[in-house]
């Protein structure tokens, strides 16, 4: 390839345009092993004392300033789960936005990691791994019979054999929740035991299916108490296998209010404290941490964090090299991984030779060379309008591409439907939040050339007729007291 075609394929393949990891779980860039790997060592051997011990009480704290490579990190320890000689399970957590459901949050974000499909195959999953060790607990045998060997008389031996086994270990364990774990394993029951397992309320075809009883009748406080029963029923089954569970927290700039904090200090200290086998990893910016965030946690999960402090730290010159090299080397058609072209060795190490550099800001600042290589106009200043419409299309991709990666949460939606009134078009006037249970907030509607009429907005995530049901009477209630008003249901 000539030169010019060279130029040409950076000119269609910018590999510095974009500098976040939206998610550990996409592996979107190449890692470079030794930049922060005081932290990843430090990490490792934090989940290996978990691993031999999984009643210890501990947890991590990791603190890095924008773009210093926080959330690659975390990817960094998911690849580690992949590749380690004793594996363990990994759930990547970002925050909460009600309150009011922290542990079916925490349930419901904990089981869509571990129903999350491995490199191997869709069906590989780290539920599937514990499953079948689960089940093993039920055969007389040394090694699982075949499943076409497993009889449905069998099936439900191994199931009450099993059940026993653990219940004898584990007195606290729930027996519901290991019932629904051999529904799992039967191909026709694992949708509905995939569902349950995540807290959601099933129709009656499926609570039916599994004989459970109808969550629709539950307060919240029961759905909450039974959340709490599963993750430590969850807890005994990975402490039983020597399978921690390292449960990473991420992007918590993004809690806005102290109920929100407060609820994340509950969730850590739960796992700390509660549930076996389960390493709670914190990621704060270090700035935020102290001003903010050390003082609003019960002092208890401060102290619980800062125990095992990993902080990042800027590049080195040569891996601020090693970074621009990285993605050199992924960009397609270029084949040649030990060069550097069309960048200078020393010029780059010129540029990066102070190292405080964050990755985030090597990637920036190659890519304003690279532009220059290239006789590229430099980019116009990026509106908020347009980074937030750009962020927008990144999450409406990534959710079309795995609705079961993002089930639809009633607190998120009801945040946005509160953003969109209050910084929406101008004739919507919040008023006040929604004093029943189905009623998101109260809000003033003014259409053209008419009075204000009140609206208030109704959502319901969940996938069942029962909750249609019970969500649309207090909508329709509030019709009757306002005659021109408008309940809208989302759905």
């Amino acid at each position: 390839m000539d030169q010019d075609a060279r130029l040409a394929l950076f000119r269609r393949y910018n590999p510095f345009t974009s500098s976040s990891v939206g998610d550990p779980w996409e592996d979107t860039y190449p890692d470079v092993p030794s930049i922060n790997d005081h932290a990843f060592r430090g990490l490792c051997q934090l989940i290996e004392q978990k691993t031999a011990s999984p009643s210890l009480n501990c947890a991590g704290l990791i603190l890095g300033e924008v773009g210093s490579g926080k959330t690659h990190l975390l990817g960094r320890i998911l690849e580690q789960s992949k590749q380690s000689r004793f594996p363990f399970a990994f759930a990547y957590i970002q925050p909460l936005e009600d309150p009011e459901q922290t542990y079916r949050y925490l349930l419901r974000e904990v089981m869509i990691n571990l129903f999350h499909p491995l490199e191997t195959s869709p069906q590989a999953t780290q539920f599937r791994r514990l499953v079948t060790r689960v089940v093993h607990e039920g055969s007389s045998a040394p090694a699982l019979p075949r499943r076409t060997g497993i009889t449905p008389a069998l099936f439900v031996e191994m199931q009450q054999r099993a059940i026993r086994r653990l219940s004898t270990a584990y007195p606290a364990i729930s027996v519901r929740f290991l019932q629904i774990l051999f529904q799992y394993a039967v191909l026709e029951r694992r949708a509905a035991a995939m569902y349950w397992l995540t807290g959601r309320v099933l129709d009656e075809a499926d609570a039916a299916l599994l004989r459970v009883p109808d969550r629709a009748r539950a307060s919240v406080a029961m759905l909450e108490e039974e959340a709490r029963d599963m993750l430590v029923s969850l807890g005994l089954l990975l402490t039983r296998y020597r399978q921690p569970l390292v449960i990473c927290f991420d992007r918590l700039e993004n809690l806005e209010t102290d109920e929100q904090t407060h609820a994340l200090g509950k969730m850590i200290e739960f796992l700390v404290d509660k549930a076996q086998a389960m390493l709670p990893i914190a990621c704060f910016r270090g700035l935020q941490w102290e001003e903010k965030f050390r003082h609003k946690l019960n002092q208890h999960v401060s102290s619980r964090l800062e125990t095992n402090t990993f902080e990042l730290r800027g590049c080195a010159p040569e891996q601020a090299v090693a970074i621009v090299q990285s993605r050199l080397a992924a960009l397609p058609g270029h084949h040649d991984a030990e060069t550097l072209w069309p960048f200078d060795r020393k010029e780059l190490l010129k540029t990066f030779h102070l190292g405080l550099y964050s990755p985030r800001r090597v990637i920036t600042l190659a890519n304003q060379r690279l532009r220059e290589i290239l006789a590229e106009e430099p980019q116009p200043p990026v509106s908020p309008l347009e980074t937030l419409r750009e962020a927008f299309a990144t999450q409406y991709q990534a959710i079309v591409q795995d609705f079961e990666r993002y089930q639809p949460d009633r607190g998120r939606l009801r945040r946005a439907l509160e953003l969109y009134v209050q910084y929406g078009p101008p004739q919507c006037l919040p008023l006040e939040s929604g004093q029943e249970k189905y009623i998101d907030f109260v809000t003033e509607l003014r259409l053209a050339d008419a009075e204000a009429i009140p609206a208030a907005p109704l959502t319901d995530p969940e996938q069942h007729h029962g909750s249609a049901g019970a969500c649309l009477p207090p909508g329709i209630a509030v019709l009757p007291e306002q005659p021109s008003g408008r309940a809208g249901y989302i759905r």
